[in-house]
């Protein structure tokens, strides 16, 4: 085997252990319920089943390539079947090795057609591991329901003194927005129309006492019912309990006042959010990260709704100017240390903002752009050079299992998105690339695989030691990947998130 077949080999076994294979992309012709993994120190690649605690077979990587050299030696897959499939294990790697010299286009085309047309060499599924786990599914699922409606009904009080009885934790989140705000009765703030000048508001958020690390908990969808509200103790979920209207001079005072470093924790959201998802996100990320410097939420007018992808592009790139215009007032008033976390589209606001920002004498502390959906040859072109003019080593969180990336924005847009690592991890000079494939569940509602940054503890504290504390990539215990034949390089986070 040459050199070049082996690189590419071993970048296809590590790519592959990056994504879930069940019904993902191409896998899916192989009809089979399983997904592979690789090991948290990368010298083994781990087959899981969905039915099975456990991992249900292990391959070292050097197995794996060894097989491969020897399969590219045969022509027909009759004469592979033949040699293999009698051992059960064999057969199984035999499978998953074929898939990858099909992917890595290291067959040749008779015997790649066979492999992409043949269905037999697939994991057995087992009836055992079925029964135990539909079994196993549906005591969690009579349990947490009864676990639910019975802390609910003891943590009632006829006179409703119980509520206020238990100890409250409130922290304050700023808005700054581009959208009409309003003061309503009983300390609340009504949200209107696009703004031509930039809004401010403070918020005090609830922080529930049961709260838990990378969560925003709040009522399940069945509790929302009417006949379920009367079961509901709002003190166990995040909830805003007020809000009112504040000037540009007080907004300013706020933040100078909250923290004598001239420092605040800027939070830019993306696709699909409202003012109080953003809000109770900005609270989250405080509380997770034990931020002691205030935070400040950029809130721009998305239309919340999935089907309103197209009309947040125009409303994100209107969003830009008022986003430059809040950091320069900052900077502006003596806040120097702005630490800036950009999700998804946020990434675009902050991105698009950089050309107002160019020429004034404003900086940013550190930056970080979690999941973004730019385009990475625009960002190559334009941003790179305008972000690297305002902080120094910005970052960039990657991840391969992102599909609300890899397939729904990336078709939308005809365009590579920045976030997207399916097909090659972007680098840039200056940028610290950070992939965060390893962070990803089957088992939590994140399907998509586009909300990693805040959800997972070892996601959490690679953003509080990368974007917050400022330490170096090389003392984070972060993998160093080097790329095929250039030297460019990135960091991939190593820690598996456990899957039960």
């Amino acid at each position: 085997m040459t050199e070049n077949l082996y690189t590419a080999l071993e970048r296809q076994i590590y790519s592959l252990g990056d994504i879930y294979a069940r019904k993902l992309r191409k896998w899916n012709m192989w009809d089979h319920d399983d997904y592979i993994l690789i090991s948290p120190r990368g010298q083994t690649l781990q087959i899981f089943s969905p039915f099975a605690a456990q991992p249900i077979d292990e391959i070292s990587i050097e197995e794996a390539i060894y097989f491969a050299t020897v399969l590219t030696e045969y022509d027909d897959i009759d004469e592979i079947k033949a040699a293999y499939i009698q051992v059960e294990r064999l057969c199984r790697l035999v499978g998953y090795v074929l898939l990858i010299l099909e992917r890595a286009n290291s067959l040749n085309l008779s015997l790649s057609a066979q492999v992409k047309k043949d269905k037999s060499l697939f994991p057995l599924r087992t009836l055992r591991n079925k029964v135990a786990f539909y079994v196993r599914r549906f005591n969690i699922i009579y349990l947490a329901g009864w676990a639910a409606i019975k802390f609910s009904l003891e943590g009632r009080d006829s006179s409703s003194v119980g509520l206020e009885s238990r100890p409250e934790r409130s922290i304050e989140v700023l808005v700054a927005s581009n959208q009409e705000l309003e003061d309503q009765p009983n300390y609340s703030v009504r949200v209107g129309d696009i703004s031509k000048k930039l809004n401010y508001a403070r918020f005090n958020v609830h922080i529930p006492k049961n709260h838990q690390r990378g969560k925003i908990e709040l009522p399940k969808l069945l509790f929302k019912s009417k006949c379920f509200t009367s079961l509901i103790n709002p003190m166990d979920y995040f909830q805003v309990t007020g809000g009112e209207v504040i000037t540009n001079e007080e907004f300013i005072r706020i933040v100078a006042d909250s923290d004598p470093a001239n420092s605040c924790f800027l939070y830019i959201h993306g696709y699909r959010n409202s003012l109080t998802s953003s809000l109770l996100k900005a609270a989250q990320l405080k509380v997770d990260l034990s931020l002691t410097m205030p935070v400040v939420a950029f809130t721009w007018p998305s239309n919340n709704k999935a089907i309103a992808y197209a009309g947040d592009i125009e409303e994100a790139h209107a969003a830009a100017l008022p986003l430059a215009e809040l950091i320069k007032n900052l900077n502006n008033q003596g806040i120097n240390n702005i630490y800036v976390l950009a999700h998804s589209r946020g990434a675009y606001v902050l991105s698009e903002s950089l050309q107002f920002l160019q020429g004034e004498n404003v900086s940013l502390k550190r930056v970080l752009l979690a999941s973004a959906d730019v385009s990475q040859k625009r960002f190559r072109q334009q941003h790179h050079r305008e972000i690297l003019n305002l902080t120094s080593t910005p970052i960039l969180q990657v991840s391969t299992t992102d599909l609300a990336l890899c397939l729904f924005s990336r078709t939308m847009n005809n365009s590579r998105r920045l976030g997207e690592a399916y097909q090659g991890v972007f680098t840039a000079a200056g940028c610290e690339t950070v992939d965060m494939s390893s962070c990803r569940s089957l088992f939590t509602t994140d399907i998509l695989g586009h909300s990693y940054t805040a959800r997972y503890n070892n996601a959490l504290d690679e953003l509080k030691l990368s974007l917050i504390e400022g330490v170096p990539a090389e003392e984070r215990d972060l993998d160093r990947v080097s790329h095929a034949d250039s030297d460019h390089f990135h960091w991939r986070l190593p820690e598996r998130i456990k899957l039960s």
